[in-house]
This record gives C-alpha cells, sequence and structure tokens, in this order.
C-alpha cells in the first residue's frame, strides 16, 4: 500500500518546511501568556516561505487524496461535517428541502423554454480549461457524441474526441451518477437519461429533445432511495432496465414491494414496469451484455441470478465464496469470456475482487484493494483486463492477480493530456461505434481509452465548465484577472491579457482553497486558507510567489475558515477560529506579528466578519452557534445585539456592509427554520430577517452591488437571488441561461457593472447589470398578472388556487410531486381576463408533504408549493 502521511500531518510536515516561527513566550501561540498589544495579546509571529514541492512535483497533495490516504478519514470527515454544520437545521432533512426549490425552478424554467421565452443577463466566465469532478460518461449509439455527466454541474454533450462540449441539463438541479443514452421502440430517436443520489434518494430524469428540457417518467417506483444501475440491452430497440433500491406500492394500495427492484421499458425509458424483486439486504448489481444484449444478470450478495426472459424470471448460476457480512456488491464482466465474470464484493467493511472464467457457475478470490472506493470496469475485448478507482486508477492485465496504477496523481501536473487526475469517481465500458472503450471519470474531468488503459486521453481540456469554486476574486486591474479557490482543483488564476471570458485558468497548486482576501482590488499581497494552512500569493503576475503562513493560529476553528482583510492598512487581515486573530504584516517583509483579541466569543467558531466599508470602527462578526456580535470602536469591545436570529438554528456564514451607511449591514446563513438573510439598520444592536421571496436554505455569501452598491444579491444553496429593497422581496436572477446548482461565491465587479458567482460545480458566471429593468426574475416577463395564490396552505385535502388573467388565455393546471412527477393535469379550458378560482381534491393516497402546482396560461407561468399535512 502507498503511504502517506495523513493530512494534518501533512499540514504540519509543510508548516515545518515552509515557515518559521517566532514564539512569545508559552510557545505555539500560547494563547493568553504573550505579550500585550494595541488590538490584544501577542501570541507570535510568522515568516512565509516559499512552499515546498514534494517528489510529485506538486504541494500540497490534493485534499481528497490526502484524506484518503488517512485510514482513519479524519479530514474528509471533517469536510463533509463542516458542510452539513453550515446547512444547521434539526430535525429537518434540508436537502428534501432544497429539492424541493430546486424541481420548483425548473418546472418554471422548463415551461418558458417551451414557450420560447428566453430571458437572462447571464455570461460564462470559466474556467474553460480546469474541468472538475465528471462521474459518468456514456457514448451515443452511433459512436460520434459522448454525453457525460458531473457532481454538480449537470450533464454535457460533446463529440466523441472531446470537442464541442456542451451543456445539456443547466435547468435542472441535480447531480448525475449515471447518464445513458436509449432509443425508442423503433430505434429512431434518442432518449437521454440521468441517475442521481442524494441523502437516500434517488431520481430519474429523461429528455427527449437532446437535453432543451427534462421530466420524470410514469412508471417508477413510489419512493426511489437509490438508482443503483441502468443498462441497455442493444438486440431490442428501446429496452432499457433500471435496478433500483426502492419501495413501490401495489396498484389500488394494500401492500407494497420493497427491495432491490428490477424495472424494465420497451419504450426507451419514458414508462417502466417492475419485474423482479430482489432482497435489499444483501444489496445488488445488473449487468448485460453490451454488444449483443440479451440475458440479464444480478449478483445479489454473492449470489449470481440470469434472467432469459426479459426480468420476468431468474435461474441461481453460482455463488461467490465470501467469507463475511456481505456490505455492497458490484457487478461487471467481459464479453470476450463469454462472458468472464468479476465481482468486487465489500465484506465486513472490506472490498474484495473475485472473479468467475466459466459464466458465474464458481468463482475465486484475485485480489484484496487497498485504495478502493466504490468503482470497478472490466474491459469488452480483454477478459482479463479489469480496473479499480480509489485516489489513483488501478489495471490489471492478468485477471486480477496483481495490479498497477495507470499513473500516479502528481503526474497529472506534467501531463494532463494523457495522465489521470486524482479521485476516480466512475468507471464506464461502452461501445464507440464497433470500437470498445474504457471511459474513467475523475475530479479532473473524463479520459477514453481504446487500448485498454495502456494509454489515456483526457477528453475535458476545453469547454467543460464543471469546476467547484469555493471562491472567486476579482483584479481591479483587469476584470478578467480573476483568481479562484476550487474544491480539489487547487488555487487558480486566470491567464493575463485575455479580455472577455470564455477564460482559461492556470492551477498554480493543488487542493482545496476558499477566503480569498486582500485590502488592495488586485492580487498582490492576496490570503486565503487550505486545510491546515494560511497561503499568501505575493504578487498578481507571474512568478506569483506563493508563500505559506503556516499551521492556524488555534486547533479550533472551521474546515476552511474565514479570513477578512483590513481596509485600511494593506497586508493586515483577520483569522477567525474560536478568537479573532490579527496578522499584521512588519514592514515590507513578508514576516507578520499575531495577536488575539480578548473577547471571549463563548463556544463555537467565528464564521463570518465584515469591517464596514463606511466607518472602518464598524466592525460585525458572526459565528457558527448563530451568535452576531458588533464592535464600534475597531474590536476594543464587541456587544451581541439585543434582537437578531436563534443560535439555535443559525449558522451565519458572511457578513456584508454598505459602503455609504456605517449602520446598515446584512447577515446570511442557514435558513431552513428561519430566515436565510438579517438585517441591521442600527448598527448592529438589533436584526430583523429579510426572508419573503428567499427560499428556506443555505445562504453562503452575500454582496452589495450596483451603481452605488446598495443592492443586494446572495449565493444560494439553490441559486442566485437578488433583494429589491422597494418592494422588500427576493426574486431569482437564474433565468432561462444560468445554471442551476449551488451559488457558494459572489462579488462586486464594478469595471463592467456585473455580479460575479463562484458555483460548486458549474464555474464562474457573470450577472451584468445593463438597465435597472434587467435586474428581474426570470419570470417576471412571463408571470406578471398571474398572481398564482393556493388557499389553505397547509392544507388536508382541499384547495383552491386564485390567479389572475390578464387576457384571454388556454389554462392548464399540473400537479407534481417533490421529485418532479406529474401527479395530475387539469384543463380548465379558455378563459377570459381576469380573476379566477380553481378548487382542487388532493388524492387521498397522496402521501403528506411538499407538492407543488404549476399553472400555464397562454405563454404564461406560475408555481407554487403547497403543504399537504393530516
Amino acid at each position: 500500500m502507498q503511504q502517506r502521511l495523513p493530512l494534518v500531518l501533512t499540514a504540519l510536515a509543510v508548516t515545518s518546511a515552509g515557515a518559521a516561527f517566532l514564539l512569545a513566550q508559552q510557545g505555539a501561540f500560547g494563547i493568553g501568556h504573550g505579550d500585550e498589544s494595541p488590538f490584544g495579546i501577542h501570541v507570535g509571529q510568522v515568516t512565509g516561505e516559499p512552499l515546498p514541492i514534494d517528489t510529485d512535483g506538486i504541494s500540497p497533495e490534493p485534499t481528497e487524496v490526502a484524506s484518503a490516504q488517512d485510514e482513519s478519514g479524519d479530514q474528509k470527515r471533517a469536510r463533509e461535517e463542516w458542510i452539513e454544520s453550515m446547512h444547521k437545521a434539526p430535525g429537518v432533512d434540508w436537502r428534501a428541502i432544497d429539492r424541493g426549490h430546486r424541481t420548483e425552478l425548473a418546472l418554471a424554467r422548463y415551461a418558458d423554454i417551451e414557450n420560447g421565452l428566453r430571458t437572462s443577463n447571464w455570461t460564462e466566465v470559466g474556467s474553460a480549461n480546469q474541468a472538475g469532478h465528471s462521474r459518468s460518461a456514456c457514448p451515443s449509439p452511433d459512436g460520434s457524441r459522448l454525453y457525460i455527466g458531473s457532481a454538480n454541474g449537470g450533464s454535457w454533450r460533446g463529440d466523441i474526441d472531446g470537442t464541442n462540449w456542451s451543456p445539456i441539463s443547466d435547468g435542472l438541479g441535480y447531480e448525475v451518477n449515471q447518464i445513458l443514452v436509449a432509443s425508442n421502440a423503433s430505434g429512431t430517436a434518442e432518449i437521454l437519461h440521468i441517475l442521481s443520489n442524494e441523502g437516500g434518494v434517488a431520481q430519474l430524469h429523461s429528455s427527449t429533445d437532446d437535453g432543451a428540457t427534462w421530466f420524470v417518467p410514469t412508471h417508477l417506483p413510489t419512493d426511489f432511495y437509490e438508482a443503483k444501475r441502468m443498462v441497455r440491452d442493444v438486440s431490442q430497440p428501446g429496452r432499457v432496465y433500471l435496478l433500483t433500491r426502492a419501495r413501490n406500492t401495489w396498484e389500488g394500495g394494500g401492500g407494497f414491494d420493497y427491495g432491490f427492484l428490477l424495472y424494465r421499458s420497451d419504450d426507451g425509458g419514458l414508462d417502466w414496469d417492475m419485474k423482479y424483486v430482489f432482497p435489499a439486504n444483501p444489496r445488488a448489481d445488473v449487468w448485460i451484455d453490451r454488444q449483443a444484449g440479451g440475458a440479464v444478470w444480478v449478483l445479489s450478495g454473492n449470489t449470481l441470478h440470469r434472467s432469459l426472459d426479459g426480468g420476468l424470471t431468474f435461474t441461481q448460476i453460482g455463488t461467490v465464496p465470501t467469507t463475511g457480512t456481505v456490505n455492497d456488491v458490484i457487478l461487471d464482466a467481459s464479453e470476450a469470456g463469454a462472458p468472464s465474470f468479476y465481482g468486487m464484493i465489500k465484506e465486513s467493511g472490506a472490498y474484495k475482487l473475485y472473479g468467475s472464467s466459466n459464466g458465474g457457475v464458481t468463482w475465486t478470490l484475485r485480489h484484496t484493494p487497498s485504495d478502493m472506493w466504490d468503482q470497478m470496469m472490466v474491459s469488452i475485448s480483454d477478459p482479463n483486463t479489469v480496473f479499480f478507482g480509489g485516489v489513483e486508477c488501478w489495471r490489471s492485465v492478468n485477471g486480477g492477480s496483481t495490479f498497477n496504477k495507470i499513473n500516479s496523481w502528481g503526474a497529472y501536473y506534467g501531463d494532463p493530456a494523457n495522465r489521470l487526475h486524482a479521485d476516480i469517481r466512475g468507471l464506464d465500458a461502452a461501445m464507440v461505434g464497433a470500437q470498445p472503450a474504457l471511459f474513467i471519470n475523475t475530479d479532473g474531468g473524463t479520459y477514453v481509452s481504446y487500448d485498454n488503459g495502456a494509454t489515456v486521453q483526457n477528453l475535458c481540456l476545453q469547454g467543460v465548465g464543471i469546476s467547484q469554486y469555493y471562491d472567486t476574486y476579482t483584479s481591479g486591474t483587469d476584470p478578467y484577472l480573476v483568481l479562484g479557490g476550487a474544491q480539489d482543483q487547487g488555487y487558480q488564476q486566470s491567464l493575463p491579457g485575455q479580455g472577455t471570458p470564455y477564460l482559461q485558468f492556470s492551477q498554480l497548486i493543488s487542493g482545496d482553497y476558499a477566503h480569498i482576501v486582500s485590502t488592495v482590488r488586485d492580487h498582490n499581497l492576496a490570503f486565503c486558507v487550505y486545510p491546515g494552512f494560511i497561503l499568501l500569493q505575493k504578487q498578481e503576475a507571474a512568478p506569483q510567489g506563493l508563500l505559506n503562513l503556516g499551521d492556524f493560529p488555534t486547533p479550533n476553528h472551521l474546515w476552511l475558515p474565514p479570513l477578512c482583510a483590513d481596509p485600511d492598512v494593506v497586508g493586515t487581515f483577520y483569522f477567525l477560529g474560536d478568537g479573532l486573530y490579527k496578522y499584521e504584516r512588519i514592514g515590507t517583509s513578508y514576516s507578520f506579528d499575531i495577536t488575539l483579541n480578548p473577547q471571549d466569543f463563548g463556544s463555537g467558531s467565528l464564521s463570518g466578519m465584515c469591517i464596514s466599508p463606511a466607518d472602518s470602527d464598524y466592525w460585525y462578526l458572526t459565528m457558527d452557534s448563530g451568535q452576531l456580535w458588533f464592535s464600534h470602536d475597531a474590536g476594543a469591545t464587541f456587544t451581541n445585539p439585543a434582537r437578531g436570529p436563534n443560535g439555535h438554528w443559525f449558522h451565519g456564514t458572511s457578513i456584508v456592509g454598505s459602503p455609504n451607511d456605517r449602520d446598515l449591514a446584512y447577515v446570511g446563513g442557514s435558513g431552513y427554520l428561519g430566515h436565510p438573510v438579517w438585517k441591521t439598520t442600527d448598527g448592529g444592536a438589533t436584526w430583523e430577517g429579510i426572508g419573503d421571496g428567499l427560499p428556506n436554505t443555505l445562504v453562503y455569501e452575500l454582496v452589495l452591488g450596483g451603481v452605488n452598491q446598495d443592492e443586494l444579491f446572495a449565493a444560494t444553496e439553490v441559486g442566485a437571488y437578488r433583494y429589491d429593497s422597494n418592494l422588500g422581496t427576493w426574486e431569482s436572477i437564474m433565468g432561462t441561461e444560468a445554471p442551476l446548482t449551488t451559488y457558494w461565491g459572489v462579488e462586486w465587479v464594478p469595471e463592467i457593472n456585473s455580479v460575479r458567482f463562484g458555483t460548486y460545480g458549474r464555474g464562474m458566471w457573470d450577472y451584468a447589470l445593463t438597465d435597472p429593468a434587467d435586474v428581474a426574475d426570470y419570470g417576471q416577463s412571463n408571470r406578471t398578472g398571474l398572481a398564482l395564490r393556493t388557499s389553505p396552505n397547509p392544507a388536508r385535502s382541499e384547495v383552491a388556487f386564485s390567479f389572475d388573467l390578464p387576457a384571454d388565455a388556454s389554462v392548464t393546471l399540473e400537479l407534481f410531486d417533490v421529485h418532479g412527477r406529474r401527479l395530475d393535469t387539469v384543463d380548465a379550458g379558455s378563459l377570459g381576463a381576469g380573476h379566477h378560482d380553481l378548487p382542487y381534491r388532493m388524492e387521498e393516497s397522496w402521501a403528506r408533504g411538499t407538492y407543488l402546482a404549476r399553472l400555464r396560461a397562454g405563454d404564461r407561468t406560475d408555481v407554487r408549493k403547497i403543504q399537504l399535512v393530516d
């Protein structure tokens, strides 16, 4: 097994090599024991040094790589816990809430597209060349095109050689675990399908117009917990199978089936029928011959089954000689072995690879992998070539007896076109026309091999905008000179002198980076954080001179702790942990004095800070515990507000102050049980929620923009929003063009009169404020006058829909569940202009929960949520 230091130890090693600490009296940042300073207690001094380069040629390691090598997985868990903590909502399924928001936005958006209404002021900024996390790949049946699916960047279509990429599911808002291209029953048209798994809920969406619009097929299971895999029977056009862990209620009630359910569709996946039930435990996987189709094979636990009648009946073929409790199974085979089967079975928490060379009758243990996540693939053309993936992709050419890496993760940085990126997220074997191909999906995009893994080619070098950005920071010297802090795609800077998007970026160093700050709006003396140290960029132009300012001054902090630049003193910034630490540059050197503010902020960590641009004596702070603090004397004293968000359910993430009024500030955070955004007009003494129109979701960052910098924008878990201070309401600004995904960062770029968003999966985007009328919801032009309302809401069964028609129109009411499944359609006919009421009775069999009503009147659309209660 390859040995690397765990991430925490790696960070300490980097600290000792890359920074010299001149510590005050009591040792490493001895809090409370240093010398006094005007700000507080002097705890140390640090001198930045160039970041060391490891033997692979890049340092530090990508965060997921480093954490994966940590056998305890402490850092990976820490990151996941950090993300969960930001969505603070005790007793609430925040993923389900956000799923409802995304479905509501998608229903309205696709209705607009169908009506030919496209409104948008958006421009994709980049990165054009730093692809992120891809998960699945599938060629078109004729082999001319390739479709890929990503984590948070939707689905993409390109030519089979990796050129001419375009996004095809920007309006859907779901991660893609598998993408499949099927054909209709006559074989004359393609039907696209994407499978998603998130938080114990599976989704299947389909498209018959090459991704222009998406919908949920009919007769899927009642409760769709996990989508294991879809496979296509190439011998019968239109035949597709889906294996899913689900519960399906019998038609008419009276009972249900639960387990791994095998569904079949004979019309390309538009309508489904359950054929067979396998136990939910142990787990199961499905395989079908990719060249000839025909028999359906299912590995349920350690038992292989075969169906020769389209999934109606199964026969037991063989048993894998497992010795432990089966936790998970992956089934694949080589058609060249008639077939030769491989089963990657997780036994009592550890994977083992088994193989069968006689069609699954008998099996032998072939290998026990150490770097195995959840991916395995077998060559179509060679029964002895098998792959599995973890941090790196491993290949065997002797039937699984021994494995070698295709390449080490660090080799990518010297040759990204021909070396795999770290973190293998999906492995897919498929036919490209008459040629077998292997697709390897990584945190750096999708690769293809036509020689069974001997060589690989990066298909995502250009035009696949699926970078996951925590943060962006634009230089005032050039609106298209941008820093980006990415998830596992490193600290990036756009190449200088490009002038206009679509921008090329250079990855200056690998890993996860966030909270980029600087006193002056340029990239000279810019600071940011990596999980374990503070990074300093010395200068804007290459060579940028990246320095390591050492480990954090306290062990108690968020996974990516925030920084705040001093607005008046260049080179001074604040570190937010369990206390407030001030870093002051010593002269023109790259050494910094560190002092700790004496304020006791209680339990938890500081999670956001703003020094008012209108008066630098006015400071605002927020915490992960939900507490707010303010100071009117530049941090000499701090006070809690008399009124504000309840700390038990609010996790503050971002504070922004008005440049025109020192008493005006806004704070954003978790809003699943209250307002996501709060406002103060008295310098922080009291706060009021301003959530009307903003979904109950998580706000990652706020910014004030516009000519007078008085227009508030929010980057949220479910999209980009603007606050209309005159109306006191929020509205979506995503239009029909901006991607429906997680918006993590936002900044104001005055040079081009635009708001720049960093998304977590679809790169960077600009929203242009070219005219006050352009700052509008995508649906405002076509929703005006409908004013759809529901009463009562929540409802038990009877509900009345009321709406206003500005002109005569044909009206249709559609009812959907939170997953986007259409449950009912009511044709209200042609109605005249004016007010209308439409009574409706919700079915008694519908589960209690969230539903969506979509009213369509001519080319106008409105969508509203309904809560069905007992």
